[in-house]
């Protein structure tokens, strides 16, 4: 058993979780700490560095999109915590940002390099990226800054029966109300925009 947890209580964790519908994943205390300083510390670190760095940029903030914002998302939790994380599990979050860092090198050869270099960089973190989950299509829905928009969503996604991985809404910058991204299974996405179109609601290509 890993870290000398005895056997009995190991199983009943383990089905545990299993009753909830989760994939247990077996490692030692340290495996764990090196594994969420890649994960979930090095990119609250990067969100902080990315949004200070496009602070420096003149009108940069003010062009910032839907990837600039889904890559900054973390910057806006509470800071007094994230401190005491990442000095507790500091060793980790430096070897991770070393790592991060011959990765920087590699893409800058890869810029000064012939196309192929580049194109083969970016198919396989692509490639990596879509391995992460089930393969999902993204329907983005309109939604207009007043009440009752969301429930028609609701509506539609009850009468449409379609299995939703994941959402994200996105208002505009200047007020009006914004885009709501819907993920859902490959091959139900055309019963959410028919479902969507009755209610009124107009999807965005």
């Amino acid at each position: 058993m890993i870290d000398g947890c005895a056997q009995g209580p190991t199983e009943l964790i383990v089905a545990l979780v299993g009753t909830l519908g989760a994939n247990p994943v077996m490692m030692s205390a340290a495996q764990h700490d090196r594994a969420v300083a890649v994960i979930s510390h090095l990119p609250q670190l990067l969100a902080a560095g990315l949004l200070n760095s496009a602070s420096e940029t003149p009108n940069a903030l003010d062009l910032a999109a839907g990837s600039f914002r889904d890559l900054t998302r973390v910057a806006a939790s509470q800071p007094l915590p994230w401190v005491e994380i990442l000095k507790s599990n500091s060793s980790a979050v430096l070897s991770a940002v070393e790592a991060l860092r011959g990765q920087l090198t590699t893409i800058e050869a890869s810029i000064l390099s012939d196309d192929d270099d580049l194109l083969a960089y970016l198919s396989t973190s692509r490639t990596m990226r879509r391995s992460l989950g089930a393969p999902v299509v993204a329907v983005r829905v309109s939604l207009a800054d007043e009440p009752g928009e969301i429930a028609r969503v609701g509506h539609a996604l009850e009468t449409s029966h379609v299995d939703v991985r994941d959402l994200q809404m996105r208002h505009a910058p200047h007020g009006g109300g914004g885009v709501l991204t819907l993920s859902v299974r490959a091959g139900e996405e055309e019963a959410l925009r028919h479902a969507l179109s009755d209610l009124g609601l107009q999807t965005i290509p």
